[in-house]
């Protein structure tokens, strides 16, 4: 019954950096933009956001989780959804948070996620990448609660195999 979604989501080190950063973004934005949160996990990084945005749909795969932040977030007007991520449709919205996610599934699971991501104006990304700047991109992996920094890897998705073509591209928050 209780769900944790680790340290990067409650460490404050590392979440107000994000938080602030994200909603300074957001912020700029000329409306409230409508929000995709795959992987909401604990809903811990989502609740700091939410301020900042107009409609806010947050999805997780873990049936348990999502019934657990309905019944938590009750009067945060978030649309809690149970998706998996890799099979099924993706919620229509103006930005997508995608945070420490894909750095859980293999290539061939990231690639569908890749492909959905275009419908969403903005894509707001973090994964976890080695401080070497020389590290090997996208080492592949099998999915599961491991990450490729032990590999020396990490998920860069404008590199092969997943080349995702963006606009524009600027980092937000390092640490």
């Amino acid at each position: 019954g209780v769900f944790f979604s680790g340290y990067g989501s409650h460490d404050p080190i590392a979440v107000q950096p994000y938080v602030n950063a994200v909603g300074k973004f957001m912020k700029s934005l000329p409306f409230p933009p409508s929000v995709v949160d795959l992987g909401c996990g604990d809903f811990n990084v989502g609740k700091q956001l939410r301020p900042y945005c107009g409609q806010y749909v947050a999805c997780d795969v873990v049936p348990a989780l999502i019934q657990r932040n309905k019944d938590k977030y009750a009067s945060a007007q978030v649309d809690f959804r149970c998706i998996d991520i890799i099979e099924d449709d993706l919620p229509d919205g103006d930005i997508v948070f995608l945070r420490q996610v894909l750095q859980h599934l293999g290539n061939a699971q990231i690639l569908r996620v890749v492909q959905k991501l275009y419908r969403y104006k903005f894509l707001v990304l973090t994964e976890h990448v080695p401080t070497n700047p020389d590290f090997r991109p996208n080492q592949d992996k099998a999915t599961g609660a491991k990450i490729r920094l032990p590999q020396g890897s990490g998920v860069v998705l404008t590199e092969p195999p997943f080349l995702l073509r963006a606009k524009s591209e600027s980092v937000v928050c390092t640490m």
